[in-house]
């Protein structure tokens, strides 16, 4: 029994892991002399100053803007024609169907597909012209056929 136990001790001894040191390079400089305090801290510091540099500074080129957003109510229609999924007939349908109260409008009066909408929501506004709403959407529901 004693030599079972023996080998259990034995085989415990080396499946366990490596110790690791508890000192990282910059605390035991002699069990790392290439990296000693000074050259970590050297190093430290200009790698941080480097990650806090502005993007150009760096090497990476800066995020273009965004494009601002395509009026639906005032923009051309070959404009509206590069918005994707839309094409010259659904800028001719745009164009057709204003004023728009809301961007919403083109979906619930059905100008454009759900899923055309959903790819140029975020790229398209509808800006009110001075005046009252109201009335401008009374007009064109009295137009409407």
């Amino acid at each position: 029994m004693r030599g079972i136990a023996a080998m259990s001790w034995a085989l415990a001894a080396a499946l366990a892991p490596a110790p690791v040191p508890a000192q990282s390079p910059a605390q035991s400089p002699a069990m790392f002399p290439a990296m000693s305090p000074a050259a970590v801290g050297f190093a430290g510091a200009a790698a941080a100053a480097a990650s806090r540099a502005a993007p150009s500074a760096r090497g990476v080129a800066p995020t273009p803007a965004a494009p601002a957003p395509l009026d639906i109510n005032s923009a051309p229609a070959a404009r509206l024609a590069t918005l994707p999924g839309v094409g010259p007939a659904e800028a001719a349908r745009i164009v057709a169907h204003r004023p728009y109260l809301s961007k919403a409008e083109l979906v619930t009066r059905q100008v454009v597909p759900e899923g055309v909408f959903l790819g140029i929501k975020d790229r398209i506004v509808a800006v009110q012209k001075s005046g009252n709403p109201q009335a401008a959407a009374a007009a064109r529901r009295a137009s409407a056929p």
